[in-house]
């Protein structure tokens, strides 16, 4: 049986403490419902993560996503903490050995905002000419590029203070960032919205994942069984297309999948050369581990210029398609 106190890891951030603080109310709330669970006393343990102390360059040169994973890795596989908690776009698309998603919280938003330093409205074209951006992911920059070419893109990274403050002192006259994270947070400044359709979310965002470790059978089968559902297809849809490419740090990609009465819809898309190549699979609630292979290969084999020309396709994953 699944011990009387859980453990649950997360990275020190204010942002990793309060989704860790939703994943105890999720949890709380979900085996409440569950007919003879019982609920389990939790505790929280705070690890910095190496992606928290390097912030001065991004994240494709130091190391990648695996940075904000690999302390809660070890501390999950050598027994410290049962549950590791995880914003779900920061997880590498193969996790480490002996450890497994057990399940998701519901999703919140997932969509990107675009925050101004003097908001007047408009979006990305109301920005001036050479204007400062900053971001450190290349599917932010990508795409940004592909609307805004003039503007110049500066790294940065770092928890959400330091991003605001970024525009506060003038160091960017706009950032890019995860809608989401300003909701956990509760912060409130005047932002807009970038749509889906031509700024496509990365692969799992806004989504929580509760990772355990594979041995924990009792552990795994009772959080599976409370696991959001609707996250649960969107979120493995989208991660198996991140898996078919090979995608990464380096990669300028996205993917978003949406779950409506049974239908699976997964969008997705790469940029290469400077060509954006989007396209879109459906299938059913049960089809996510096969849509994102199948949209792998539409996109490999259309007639824009080759895909992820910084991380190729491997030769498994073109035998995966």
């Amino acid at each position: 049986m699944p011990p009387p106190l859980w453990r649950l890891g997360t990275r020190r951030s204010p942002l990793s403490r309060e989704q860790s603080l939703q994943a105890q109310r999720f949890l709380r709330s979900a085996l409440a419902e569950k007919s003879g669970a019982e609920i389990p006393t939790m505790e929280v343990q705070g690890f910095v993560a190496s992606g928290d102390r390097i912030l001065d360059r991004p994240l494709a040169e130091v190391g990648g996503k695996g940075l904000f994973t690999k302390e809660l890795d070890r501390a999950l596989l050598d027994g410290e903490i049962d549950l590791a908690v995880h914003s779900a776009k920061d997880m590498e698309s193969t996790l480490a050995t002996g450890t497994t998603i057990a399940a998701y919280l519901p999703r919140g938003e997932r969509r990107d905002c675009l925050v101004m330093r003097n908001p007047e409205g408009g979006g990305l074209a109301s920005l001036s000419r050479g204007a400062n951006l900053g971001t450190s992911s290349p599917r932010r920059e990508a795409l940004v590029r592909t609307i805004r070419p003039d503007l110049n893109i500066r790294t940065l990274r770092g928890n959400i203070d330091r991003r605001l403050r970024s525009l506060d002192e003038g160091d960017n006259d706009a950032i890019v960032m995860a809608r989401c994270a300003l909701q956990r947070l509760g912060i409130t400044v005047p932002l807009c919205m970038l749509d889906e359709e031509n700024f496509l979310p990365a692969a799992g965002q806004g989504a929580i994942a509760l990772v355990v470790r594979s041995e924990d059978a009792a552990l795994l089968a009772l959080l599976r069984d409370i696991s959001d559902k609707t996250c649960l297809a969107e979120v493995t849809a989208e991660r198996s297309f991140l898996q078919a490419v090979s995608g990464s740090c380096y990669t300028p990609l996205g993917a978003s999948a949406r779950l409506r009465e049974g239908e699976l819809t997964l969008t997705a898309f790469v940029i290469s050369m400077g060509q954006k190549k989007q396209a879109t699979v459906v299938g059913t609630e049960e089809e996510g581990d096969k849509l994102g292979g199948i949209l792998a290969r539409r996109l490999a084999t259309s007639e824009l210029a080759a895909p992820l020309s910084q991380t190729p396709l491997s030769e498994e994953a073109v035998e995966r398609l």
